[in-house]
């Protein structure tokens, strides 16, 4: 999953080289639709070359988180994307000096752009509420005949549907994600876990005990941990208490 982060850092700096080098200036969201005269103003004024530097800068980023979690930084990833949006919130703003003078510039244009400006600010910032909220810990209950689990891709276990229960002191290398949540040490959804499969994660820790339940009715194995090996060996007897 961390390559993506590396794949994207060159992507980026490939795109910086054509914007800067090769006269990519048309790439620029409010270039590419201004008016020729604008687009020439703004040229010598050199927006190929600042937009470039900060894509670059963007790559540069990425690239740090990449190597960031490599060394064994659990959140390397999430704080590179939290600094690469404030990185192009910081490009939009300062590339406002680039902008036409009044008796040149189009006032659609312009209007377009802050609506523009405006929609990207509130769906990042969505985004982004989305993700953490989904990050909550959640909640684990039980009833008669199952174990509840709150919150984003929250189940219910049936005690009678557990095929196996058991409490690993280390957690298996984890795979790639099929459709769930990636932060730091927090893993959400499903994802392929090493001799295991697909299987439907609530990780709190990036570190073991982790307790594994595999189920009779075929569905994915649930891995879970608390961010204290305490809590998870607690959790863990208060599931097995259940399933005995």
């Amino acid at each position: 999953m961390d390559h993506v982060n590396l794949f994207i850092a060159c992507f980026l700096a490939f795109l910086a080289t054509i914007i800067k080098y090769f006269g990519g200036e048309g790439m620029i969201a409010g270039y590419n639709t201004a008016s020729k005269a604008e687009q020439e103003y703004m040229s010598a004024q050199g927006i190929g070359a600042f937009v470039g530097n900060y894509i670059y800068f963007t790559a540069l980023v990425l690239a740090g988180g990449y190597l960031a979690k490599r060394a064994g930084f659990t959140w390397g990833i999430e704080l590179s994307w939290l600094l690469f949006t404030i990185v192009i919130f910081v490009m939009v703003f300062r590339a406002q000096r680039f902008a036409p003078p009044p008796e040149m510039a189009n006032p659609k244009s312009a209007r377009l752009q802050k609506i523009v400006l405006v929609i990207v600010a509130v769906v990042i910032i969505l985004a982004e509420g989305a993700s953490i909220k989904g990050a909550w810990s959640p909640h684990y209950t039980f009833t008669n005949q199952a174990m509840q689990i709150s919150g984003a891709y929250g189940t219910a276990i049936s005690y009678s549907a557990i095929d196996d229960l058991r409490l690993e002191p280390q957690l298996p290398a984890i795979g790639y994600k099929s459709n769930g949540i990636n932060m730091g040490p927090i893993l959400k959804g499903y994802f392929q876990v090493d001799k295991l499969g697909s299987c439907l994660l609530f990780l709190r820790s990036a570190s073991g005990p982790v307790i594994i339940i595999t189920r009779q009715d075929k569905q994915e194995p649930v891995l879970i941990n608390m961010p204290e090996p305490a809590q998870t060996r607690e959790l863990y007897r208060q599931i097995q208490g259940r399933v005995d």
